[in-house]
């Protein structure tokens, strides 16, 4: 029954995303937020989904319309309300993440410094401590090492600094790049 639901859910919101249009600045910004919150889903597709749950629960307001119309106006408030909570669901986790990536930060740019001692290879210094701070920060490690392993180091290094979107990780990113580009960035760090 349950499964059944979340298909039907499923179903209703890829139908509906294929009318929700979204201007190129709306639609980047859903596209950042959502590859932030590791969330496989089109802009259009969240938003229809998000539509949908709060449509369905919109329509219990009809039959309750008859039996109490007081707390049909409830419903239709607690439906517009859902709609919203799913945009701050996601704008929330990724509040948490960048906070727990810049938290992780300073610790991380004084291993930098510690592993300048013995090697200036990005790489080799992201391998090392990839699994030494926050699930959040070590997943983007991860993903870093892996593209920087598959392509250009300093474009692996630019895209870990635009998922995040942090000042702070912008400033350690360029410190990398640096190192990429072969200066000497032991007074940077």
């Amino acid at each position: 029954s349950t499964h059944r639901a979340f298909i039907l859910n499923r179903k209703i919101s890829l139908f509906i995303s294929k009318f929700i249009r979204l201007n190129e600045y709306s639609r980047k910004q859903w596209e950042d937020n959502l590859r932030i919150a590791n969330v496989p889903m089109t802009p259009e597709v969240y938003i229809a989904r998000a539509l949908t749950k709060s449509v369905g629960v919109a329509l219990l307001a009809i039959p309750v319309l008859f039996i109490m119309p007081v707390f049909s106006i409830l419903i239709l408030i607690l439906a517009v309300l859902i709609f919203a909570q799913e945009k701050q669901r996601l704008d929330n986790y990724i509040k948490e993440k960048r906070k727990q990536i810049e938290y992780d930060l300073p610790n991380f740019a004084a291993a930098i410094v510690e592993e300048l001692k013995m090697t200036h290879d990005v790489l080799t210094i992201l391998e090392r401590h990839k699994d030494s701070y926050s699930s959040y920060f070590n997943e983007e490690i991860a993903i870093t090492i892996a593209d920087m392993r598959t392509g250009n180091y300093e474009a692996a290094i630019t895209r870990f600094e635009s998922r995040i979107g942090s000042t702070s990780l912008s400033e350690v990113c360029r410190g990398f790049i640096e190192m990429i580009r072969g200066s000497d960035t032991v007074t940077y760090w």
